[in-house]
């Protein structure tokens, strides 16, 4: 009985390995394990979208991902056809925040509205903050006053990386970087629609304020 367990936890693990995943659930194969507030739970993920005016819920999809981080343009890319308009806004919280998620919703006339996660730092240490971008050059200006310019892009092809070589003879160097080497900004390659959506939000903080009366109503209408 022992031999014919094994057998079948080889053949799941065959199963894992030929469809990519990381995890199966035997009893319900579409499921994943999740973390949430009460704890980790064998679950889905919902994603919603409801319309501003009505409160209703205009589109709803089932996924098996563990975060929301992938999920916003598809689900306000059906969204937009349900509702049969050409351009439409969108507000949403942080766990959406997705350079290449807000890009693809930009290009489907997607225009969103969602606040920027904190960004950890190193005690000590400058923020990427610090940096001022300066587009027309393509250049990060650090505090010392020192352009960090564009060397090349990481193998995954999403980040541009820029330093200088003026590091080493800098006497900020140690608030800068905690390694030897010099200090490297990353920027990725569609950064710019999210700086476009931080100005939007900046000037338009009522929208956030919406979502957090509208995320309630789906709880209503179920």
């Amino acid at each position: 009985r022992l031999k014919e367990i094994r057998e079948g936890y080889k053949e799941t693990e065959q199963e894992l390995k030929t469809s990519g995943e990381k995890q199966i659930s035997i009893t319900d194969p579409d499921s994943r394990l999740m973390h949430a507030a009460q704890g980790t739970h064998v679950s889905y993920n919902v994603q919603m979208a409801i319309d501003g005016k009505h409160k209703m819920i205009v589109a709803m999809e089932l996924t098996n991902e563990g975060n929301d981080q992938h999920q916003l343009s598809g689900i306000a890319g059906q969204a937009k056809e349900e509702l049969g308009v050409e351009k439409i806004e969108v507000v949403t919280d942080m766990g959406y925040y997705d350079c290449d998620q807000v890009k693809a919703s930009t290009d489907n006339g997607i225009t969103v509205y969602m606040e920027k996660p904190a960004v950890k730092v190193l005690e000590g240490v400058f923020s990427k903050e610090r940096f001022e971008y300066n587009a027309e050059k393509d250049v990060y200006i650090c505090p010392a006053g020192e352009d960090l310019r564009y060397r090349t892009t990481d193998k995954q092809k999403s980040m541009r990386l820029y330093k200088t070589d003026s590091c080493e003879r800098c006497g900020l160097k140690n608030q800068c970087t905690s390694g030897e080497g010099p200090r490297v900004i990353k920027r990725h390659i569609h950064e710019e629609v999210m700086e476009e959506m931080e100005s939007r939000v900046k000037g338009n903080r009522e929208k956030l304020r919406l979502r957090a009366g509208l995320v309630e109503h789906p709880w209503g209408t179920m």
